[in-house]
């Protein structure tokens, strides 16, 4: 499968052959962004989530850097010609280049009937191996890195939509395909910083956005916040969200001045964006696979139940996966249950 990626990731010296720097580190070119894609083939054990793709260095191309919101994106208008559907997917905190591509690759072929076009929005993060308390360096660190990351990727999207026939600003084109937006974790801290970059917004060009596990502040969904650039720019938005969720558990302990979309989702804020629901995925998080649990965070790419449900979204705007959250008083707030296999 061929995915394109938009990324403010440092290529390295040599022209043929993507570095380190860019594969696994967090150096960030100084300006602008690179368009390229990357080829991954399908592994030796394509149920495993974690294991289901391998991506060869050599199979990673860069074909255009980007300066600015207005540069022609050939490449991508060319590719994109006669596509029905666009994936645009970013990613959360300690993935490198070749595990955020394997995501990617994932959702893509999971989620949808007939695959999309999908691009990963991918800023430097090193990915990681060790345990959780001695990766909160590691957390702030990446941390940073999405933010600081948020306005060279959000020109380059901006230019990647155009390119797509779906400006924020223009209506699109007669034969532009459907936007879907998917963000996990802290890429939603990315998602955020990307905003201010995108400028004034009068299209919805998304069909819809899928906000899973969001390691951000409820907050930034209100007028005020920072997310509410992203509400203008959906048709509709589904916040996935688990009590439970162990790794924003965690993250909280690490900022606990700052509180978690991806635990939960007030009935007021509910009930002030219509285009909002929320979806509880405390019975279905955990995804124990191997004897690695993924913390109840990584359900969105590995638990049947939530993959069939944005299945069903993105093909009918309707699911049966879902039944209206005990909890829920604005008819807007659902959940997943298991399904017995």
């Amino acid at each position: 499968m061929r995915v394109y990626f938009l990324t403010n990731r440092r290529w390295g010296s040599d022209p043929q052959r993507p570095s380190d720097d860019f594969l696994a580190s967090r150096h960030a070119m100084a300006s602008g962004a690179l368009f390229g894609f990357a080829d991954a083939a399908p592994s030796a054990t394509p149920d495993n989530p974690d294991n289901d793709w391998n991506v060869p260095r050599a199979k990673i191309k860069r074909l255009q850097e980007l300066r600015g919101e207005n540069d022609a994106m050939p490449s991508l208008e060319a590719v994109a010609e006669g596509a029905k559907d666009v994936l645009l997917f970013v990613h959360g905190f300690a993935n490198d280049f070749q595990n955020a591509v394997r995501r990617t690759a994932r959702l893509a072929k999971r989620y949808f009937a007939t695959p999309p076009l999908p691009i990963l929005l991918t800023w430097p993060s090193p990915g990681a191996t060790a345990s959780f308390p001695i990766l909160q360096a590691a957390y702030f660190k990446d941390e940073a890195s999405a933010a600081n990351s948020g306005p060279a990727l959000g020109l380059a999207l901006k230019a990647a939509l155009r390119s797509l026939g779906r400006p924020m600003d223009a209506p699109p084109t007669a034969d532009a395909p459907r936007i879907w937006l998917v963000a996990h974790s802290m890429g939603h801290h990315a998602l955020l910083a990307m905003m201010p970059a995108l400028g004034a917004v009068t299209q919805q060009v998304v069909s819809r956005a899928f906000l899973m596990a969001a390691d951000e502040e409820p907050d930034e969904l209100d007028p005020a916040g920072g997310l509410r650039r992203l509400i203008d720019l959906c048709r509709a938005i589904d916040v996935y969200f688990a009590p439970n969720d162990d790794a924003l558990i965690k993250s909280v302990s690490v900022k606990p001045f700052r509180r978690r979309l991806g635990l939960f989702v007030t009935q007021e804020r509910l009930q002030a964006i219509p285009k909002l629901k929320a979806i509880n995925c405390e019975k279905v998080s955990d995804t124990d696979i191997g004897g690695a649990s993924h913390f109840l965070h990584q359900y969105y790419r590995a638990r049947p139940e939530v993959i069939e449900d944005v299945r069903l979204m993105i093909r009918s705007g309707a699911s049966g996966m879902r039944s209206q959250d005990p909890a829920d008083q604005t008819g807007r707030g659902f959940e997943i249950r298991p399904v017995a296999v």
